[in-house]
Order: structure tokens, then sequence, then C-alpha cells
């Protein structure tokens, strides 16, 4: 008989298959005759091997440190398309 393992020691990814990762992109202008750019970060979910989806507007706090998607957002996302549909 194998045992069930305690649900703290299980892989925090188990329990929540979807994560958050960030990419940082620039914004740049020309400033007379110099490009002056300044760094943004885009936030993004993805559960699984699916599609990730942007969430950077939607982050709320949870009173700690962790950002949080926003419920209504996750359970309503918007419909999208991949790049080879037209």
């Amino acid at each position: 008989m194998t045992q069930t393992p305690q649900l703290e020691s299980l892989d925090p990814a188990l329990l929540n298959p979807c994560h958050l990762f960030a990419i940082k992109q620039y914004e740049c202008a020309i400033q007379g005759d110099q490009v002056e750019c300044w760094p943004f970060e885009r936030i993004f979910r993805q559960c699984g091997s699916g599609q990730a989806l942007e969430v950077t507007n939607r982050i709320t706090s949870d009173k700690g440190t962790h950002p949080v998607v926003d419920p209504k957002f996750i359970a309503h996302p918007p419909k999208g398309t991949t790049w080879g549909d037209k």
C-alpha cells in the first residue's frame, strides 16, 4: 500500500499548476540627439503547457508580498487567438 503525501510536502506547482512570470521590455523615445529608454514589466499567467495570458493590469495584492490575479478575471478571461489564427 502506498502512502499519500501530506499537502505540505507537495510541490506548490502540483497544487497550483498555474504560475506567473514576467518579461522586461523597454519603451524608448528620442530626446534631441539621444535615445532614452525606460524598462517596464509585463506579467503573464500560464497554466500547464497552455497559452500564456497577459495579466499585467489584473494583478492585485494578497496583503502580503505575493501578487494575485483578480479572481473575476480568471473566471472570465478574454477570448484570444494564437499567432496563426486569422
